[in-house]
């Protein structure tokens, strides 16, 4: 991958990508993608928000108004039981999860006109297989990983590459192998997700901000923009 080729960074997933919030303050330049930026001398717009659902990641370059003409667009994905919706104000939002507690949550949100709980269980059964043997939020990932490639055809001269940093456990694998069957080779071979670790797997203990928080601190997401350095260079 020519880093030449490229006039700018365009960083989309979940809080793993929106940087560290120490004490309730967000330092988004602290962030992966900022980190990255910088390494490659390279303008970054980092469009992630905390709690996105993969289809709502998917979807963050239609947030942007950059001008680049020959963007990297990154794609940080996550846990695949987060389902979107639009919310009572018509943006685009996603449940944290698919638990009974979850919905109680959503309902206690400042915009209490969501009436979210009203659809818990059609969502929840977005957690049984379907005919073609996956899961609804799996097919739900796959089309998230599918629709991020629109982008390449849809942008002249861009260039997407993804990974999963938050899975459902650290250990992985990052990505299931029923989701690998599922979509292209050339899909997976943008994936940065080295030995189909997740890179929350990275920066576990040391690297995490608190011992009850498992986001990366700024030594992690160092790490994350490191690694990520390191597979567009080869």
């Amino acid at each position: 991958m020519n880093l030449e080729s490229f006039d700018g960074i365009i960083a989309c997933g979940d809080s793993y990508t929106i940087g560290p919030v120490v004490d309730g303050t967000l330092f988004m330049e602290d962030s992966w993608p900022a980190i990255l930026g910088k390494k490659l001398n390279l303008p970054v717009v980092n469009l992630s928000r905390g709690g996105a659902s993969n289809t709502e990641i998917s979807l963050q370059p239609l947030n942007t108004l950059s001008k680049f003409e020959r963007p990297l667009l990154i794609f940080g994905f996550t846990v695949d039981y987060r389902i979107p919706y639009f919310n009572s104000m018509g943006n685009l939002h996603s449940m944290y999860g698919l638990l009974d507690s979850d919905f109680v949550y959503e309902n206690k949100r400042a915009d209490k006109s969501n009436k979210i709980g009203l659809a818990k269980p059609w969502m929840q059964s977005f957690l049984l297989p379907t005919e073609n043997g996956l899961t609804g939020v799996q097919n739900m990932f796959v089309e998230s990983i599918n629709r991020i490639f629109a982008w390449e055809r849809l942008i002249p001269n861009s260039k997407v590459i993804w990974g999963v940093l938050h899975s459902t456990t650290a250990e992985g694998p990052a990505v299931e192998d029923c989701i690998t069957n599922t979509i292209p080779e050339e899909y997976m071979a943008s994936c940065f997700n080295i030995d189909n670790i997740p890179y929350e797997a990275l920066s576990l203990i040391e690297y995490q901000i608190s011992p009850t928080d498992q986001h990366p601190n700024k030594e992690g997401l160092e790490i994350y923009a490191n690694s990520i350095k390191s597979f567009i260079s080869t």
